[in-house]
């Protein structure tokens, strides 16, 4: 079975700790993790290996970075585990910054506004002043 969304298409073929599935949903790596949790690298690749467990006290500092609960981080996924990080992610996802007007200011203004609809079907709509 597929999920797809914004973020890509995940598989489901192969039963994923929650830190595994976390590291391929958000796009992260496992050097910015260990990074933001100030370990080595290594620590990370032998909790994905399985080769030891996620220590923890690691556990709630992941659970924060990623805005997880705790108890999927260290756990085998369900299907119903992976929709809540899924949905975790998107929470993730919307509250980032978002960009400054100064930043924004510094680019004209688009002419034309482009779209999808639910089908996939592209629509360009021409930018008059009633949208600017």
């Amino acid at each position: 079975m597929l999920i797809e969304d914004n973020f890509g298409t995940i598989l489901r073929g192969e039963i994923m700790t929650g830190l595994e599935f976390i590291i391929k949903t958000y796009g992260t790596s496992q050097t910015n993790i260990a990074e933001q949790l100030g370990i080595k690298k290594q620590n990370i690749s032998r909790w994905l290996s399985g080769a030891q467990a996620i220590s923890k006290r690691h556990v709630p500092q992941l659970a924060k970075i990623f805005d997880q609960p705790e108890s999927l981080v260290d756990k085998q996924l369900t299907y119903s585990d992976e929709i809540k990080i899924i949905d975790g992610y998107k929470r993730y996802k919307n509250n980032l910054p978002k960009v400054p007007e100064v930043f924004l200011a510094q680019f004209p203004k688009p002419q034309i506004l482009c779209f999808t609809d639910a089908d996939g079907n592209l629509s360009v709509i021409p930018m008059s002043e009633k949208f600017a």
